[in-house]
C-alpha cells in the first residue's frame, strides 16, 4: 500500500468516525430527549389517554358519546379561564415590580374569583359524569378521583 492509499483508508474511518458523532448528536437533541422535557405520546398511547375513563369506568357507547361531549367544553372552558389567569398573572408581575399595591390585591382578589371558577368548572364537569353514571361506575370513579389527589403530606420539620 503506497501513502496515498493509506491517506485515503485514514480519511475514510475519520468520516465515519465523524458522521457517528454528528449523528449521536443530533439524535440526543432532538425534541422530548432532554431531560426533564416529555416524550410525545405515540397515537396509540394517546387513544389509551382518551379511553381512559371509557375503560376503567366501563362506560357504553351512549355514555362515552356524552361524557367526549362534556368534556370538551369543559376543556374549551378551562384553556379559557387558564389564559385569563396567564394574562392576570403578568399583570400582576407588572404590578409588584411597579410597586402599585392597590392594584396588586384587584389582581390578588381577580385570580382568586378565576381559581374558584375553575374548581366550580370541575365540581360541575364530575357532578355531570356522575349523572351518567351507575353505582358501580361512580364507585371506580371515586377511587380514580381519590388517587389522583396524593395524600397528606407530613408537615415540614421545624428547626
Amino acid at each position: 500500500m503506497n501513502n496515498f492509499q493509506k491517506l485515503l483508508i485514514g480519511a475514510v474511518i475519520a468520516l465515519i468516525i465523524i458522521n457517528g458523532i454528528l449523528i449521536s448528536v443530533v439524535w440526543m437533541r432532538r425534541p422530548g430527549h432532554l431531560k426533564g422535557a416529555r416524550a410525545p405520546l405515540a397515537p396509540r398511547a394517546k387513544l389509551e389517554k382518551r379511553d381512559f375513563l371509557r375503560k376503567e369506568l366501563d362506560l357504553d357507547r351512549r355514555q362515552m358519546k356524552e361524557f367526549r361531549e362534556l368534556n370538551q367544553a369543559h376543556k374549551r372552558e378551562l384553556r379559557r379561564l387558564n389564559l385569563d389567569i396567564r394574562k392576570q398573572k403578568r399583570a400582576l408581575h407588572r404590578a409588584v415590580i411597579s410597586q402599585d399595591s392597590t392594584q396588586v390585591q384587584e389582581i390578588l382578589d381577580t385570580l382568586t374569583t378565576k381559581h374558584r371558577i375553575i374548581e366550580e368548572k370541575m365540581a360541575e364537569f364530575l357532578f355531570a359524569i356522575n349523572n351518567e353514571a351507575d353505582e358501580k361506575q361512580r364507585r371506580k370513579l371515586l377511587e380514580i378521583l381519590d388517587k389522583a389527589i396524593p395524600p397528606d403530606t407530613p408537615p415540614i420539620p421545624q428547626e
